[in-house]
């Protein structure tokens, strides 16, 4: 069997070590690695490389970004063969088209019913029709008027061209008549070839006989007619044809050149630009295996990247699967806002190609990941994002990365004095505002400036901030509870001292509560000396002790009177008490619903520490010259997990400490908070948290420089003696 040293070296003894040990052993180490944190960031990071892979692998094929009304500063030649459509010749065709439909025209309708009562009026007055025919009824040729009349109401008169394209558009041409008069001012006389398709109507309609139709038709074929103009007819027909004008795509063959140098952009340029980015993305193989690997090979250097970066400045957040998944979740919805976005303005609103300049999307992760990370952290996300966006992108490179940089960074610096939600809509004010001068400067170097472009792009990129401050306002809640993660913006709304917790805290544990600001201080102090969380350290430190409040006068703070209660508990049950109130910290941390990092620094800011008073004293009872066993007498941890936790630690200690000095100066402090920190790191109580040699010097000053602060002396003036007035008399 395998037996392990002391020393850690690990020695075979017996028989029993044999190789089916050895394979058991092995499938272990592969489960751990499967399943526990390592299977965990190996999970993680193939997530991270296939959808890296996949953003690259469907990115846009990039083609030269001309500007509309702007010169060409080079030729552009077509790379592959292309159909594009030609809204010019879909123009000139349309004219074309909408110039075959001639004038049309239609009878005068009071024309038609003053000669319609006439008619009436002669059938009353004149016999003679009767003798005719003997078919001819007045009541038929009555009822023969009122439909020629609705007949003569619904025909129109135009030239044979017209009346083609009606035939040709699939539209009826029952009511339409070949005649085009060269001049209406005057009645004109019909011809017959008109009577004749008005006579088809009426006998259609009516279903009279050919005497009755015939009778009618030459009353009103005497007459002259007066015609007028149809103008909603024609304008409806010409809308008609303009819609019905099939798409034209003009061919384009490779190699040629689709625009000089200094030739003026038209919409005709774009669209033939569009037309052979659309070919390139057809022409390409996306389930070529060179290609797939090309892709995965080069999201892999990039999370390579990522992880040495992580490791040498971030350790923390690479040791984080919480913050890791966290990190990747912002990452990924930027790029996916910033791939649906483009996808729409490309593909379903290919107009506004040409009007969106300055397209702001990484502003968007920089604002998450400063609020979640800090600014350096963001500072290198910025950078990762505009590389990938540039290569997957085909915006102008230029504008892309020069404003979304400097935005960027204006988000980095003005996030950090974020404390409340509605700030953030503050925050992208300023960094549209900080745009306008990179949109300024391009506009004036492209002689673009006094053009309407200028205020197409302020309007673009105010649009851009507006819809990411309304993203992060709506996804901060959102991220914050499922990551167990909190924001300075979240912390700040555990400052009020009216929270119930922290108002018992002042009125119960006046003593506790005071320890805890000045913990807070301390701890603020020193967290922004080496880049952490200054702000949580110094709200978190006033819950640390919260877990008082259940037996507040057997803490040395709280006693007044002199009376110390631990006269009356042996050393155990006075050590039981003192590391009860981390438990019950954390209880009533969980029953106020207080944040999880809360808790975490409520666990860990004693770590797994001796109560050193106690167990001395329990030595000295017992009187042994060996050390005892010391698990009844600490915490029970764990031990700090983070830069802030290690942080309060030292400082809740520090600042106890302070208060017993009888001699206060520089000298006592410095050697009192060297002491201590020396206590803790030999205690490997810092074993498990990021801090550095360095960093843990850069604690020590700060805290030294506020203690002699706090407890600055005065110069002592001399005591004011009262002359006596009189002496013994």
């Amino acid at each position: 069997m395998v037996v392990e040293r002391e020393d850690g070296v690990f020695l075979m003894r017996g028989s029993a070590f044999n190789d089916t040990d050895l394979l058991d052993q092995s499938h272990r180490q592969w489960k751990r690695i499967l399943f526990g944190k390592w299977g965990e960031r190996l999970l993680l990071g193939l997530t991270f490389v296939i959808s890296i892979a996949a953003f690259l692998h469907w990115s846009e094929e990039h083609v030269d970004v001309l500007q509309l009304h702007s010169k060409a500063k080079r030729y552009v030649i077509a790379q592959v063969d292309f159909d594009f459509l030609d809204l010019e010749a879909m123009n000139i065709l349309k004219q074309e088209e909408v110039r075959d439909i001639g004038k049309i025209y239609r009878f005068d309708l009071d024309q038609v019913n003053r000669v319609g009562m006439e008619f009436e009026h002669f059938l009353r007055e004149n016999a003679l029709w009767r003798e005719q025919s003997q078919f001819l009824t007045f009541e038929e040729l009555k009822r023969a008027q009122n439909i020629l009349d609705h007949v003569l109401s619904k025909i129109r008169l135009s030239d044979a061209r017209t009346v083609q394209k009606v035939c040709s558009l699939g539209l009826t041409q029952k009511y339409y008549a070949i005649f085009s008069p060269r001049d209406i001012h005057l009645p004109l006389a019909v011809p017959c070839e008109v009577w004749h398709t008005v006579r088809g109507l009426l006998e259609q309609k009516g279903d009279f006989h050919s005497d009755d139709s015939g009778f009618i038709i030459d009353y009103f074929r005497a007459h002259r007619w007066d015609l007028q103009p149809d103008l909603s007819r024609q304008s409806e027909l010409r809308q008609i044809v303009e819609e019905n004008i099939p798409h034209v795509y003009t061919h384009i063959p490779a190699g040629s050149r689709i625009i000089d140098a200094q030739d003026k952009v038209t919409s005709r340029h774009l669209a033939m630009m569009a037309g052979m980015k659309r070919a390139l993305s057809k022409a390409r193989n996306f389930w070529d295996p060179w290609v797939v690997i090309g892709n995965l090979l080069l999201s892999s250097l990039f999370a390579l990247l990522g992880i040495v970066y992580f490791s040498v400045k971030h350790r923390d957040v690479l040791e984080s699967c919480r913050k890791l998944v966290l990190l990747i979740t912002v990452l990924l919805l930027t790029l996916i806002l910033g791939k649906i976005t483009t996808e729409v303005i490309i593909v379903h609103l290919s107009q506004f190609v040409e009007i969106v300049h300055y397209p702001l999307f990484v502003p968007f992760a920089s604002l998450l990941v400063s609020l979640f990370f800090g600014a350096r952290m963001a500072i290198f996300t910025t950078g990762f994002l505009i590389l990938l966006f540039s290569l997957s992108f085909d915006f102008n490179a230029k504008h892309f990365l020069v404003i979304n940089l400097f935005a960027s960074l204006i988000a980095i610096i003005c996030s950090r004095s974020i404390n409340r939600r509605n700030e953030v809509f503050s925050v992208c004010g300023k960094v549209w505002l900080g745009s306008l001068p990179v949109m300024i400067a391009f506009n004036l170097i492209e002689n673009t400036f006094w053009q309407q472009t200028m205020v197409i792009d302020v309007a673009t990129t105010f649009i851009f901030m507006l819809l990411i401050a309304i993203f992060v306002v709506g996804l901060l809640p959102i991220l914050e509870a499922s990551f167990g993660l909190m924001t300075d913006m979240s912390i700040s709304e555990f400052i009020d001292p009216n929270h119930e917790i922290l108002r018992r805290l002042s009125l119960e544990l006046p003593g506790t509560y005071q320890h805890s600001l000045v913990v807070g201080n301390l701890s603020e102090i020193a967290a922004q000396k080496i880049g952490a969380n200054g702000f949580f350290c110094r709200v978190a430190s006033l819950y640390h002790d919260i877990g008082k409040l259940s037996n507040p006068h057997y803490f040395g703070e709280n006693q007044l009177g002199g009376f110390n209660i631990h006269q009356l508990l042996t050393p155990e049950e006075s050590a039981q008490v003192i590391i009860n109130h981390v438990k019950e910290g954390e209880k009533l941390a969980r029953k106020h619903h207080l944040p999880e990092s809360f808790i975490d620094i409520i666990r860990q800011h004693h770590g797994t520490t001796l109560v050193w008073y106690f167990y001395s004293m329990y030595n000295k009872q017992l009187n042994v010259d060996s050390e005892i066993d010391q698990t009844l007498f600490r915490y029970p941890g764990p031990i700090p997990q983070s830069k802030e936790s290690a942080i309060i630690m030292i400082a809740d200690s520090v600042e106890a400490a302070s208060r017993s000095l009888e001699d206060v100066s520089e000298e006592t402090l410095s050697e009192m908070v060297k002491k201590i920190i020396a206590d803790k790191a030999s205690d490997r109580q810092f074993d498990e948290c990021p801090l550095t040699f360095a960093e843990l010097t850069k604690i020590k000053r700060s805290m030294i420089k506020t203690l002699r602060i706090a407890h600055h002396l005065r110069v002592k003036y001399p005591v004011e003696q009262k002359e006596v007035a009189t002496q013994q008399v």
